[in-house]
C-alpha cells in the first residue's frame, strides 16, 4: 500500500525549479560556498564573468516560496 499525496503539491508539480543565475544570486552563492569548509568562495568578479562566457552553465535552484536553495557553477 502506497502513502498518499499532499493535497497541497498536485501530481506531477513541483515548487522547484531551475533557472539561469543571475547578478541578483551573487550574494547567496557566496554565502553558501562559504559554509562548506572545503568549497572556495567565488568573487564577485568571478561569478560576473561567468555569465558573459559562452557556454558557462550557471544554474540557481530555488523554491517558489523560500527562494534560491543551491547552485551550480561550471564550464563545459
Amino acid at each position: 500500500m502506497t502513502k498518499p499525496r499532499s493535497p497541497q503539491v498536485p501530481t506531477g508539480h513541483s515548487h522547484i525549479h531551475v533557472r539561469l543565475l543571475e547578478i541578483g544570486d551573487f550574494q547567496f552563492v557566496r554565502n553558501l560556498a562559504s559554509k562548506q569548509p572545503n568549497f572556495t568562495v567565488p568573487s564577485t568578479y568571478l561569478l560576473w564573468l561567468l555569465l558573459r562566457i559562452d557556454g558557462a552553465i550557471c544554474l540557481v535552484s530555488e523554491h517558489s516560496t523560500k527562494g534560491p536553495l543551491a547552485y551550480l557553477v561550471a564550464l563545459p
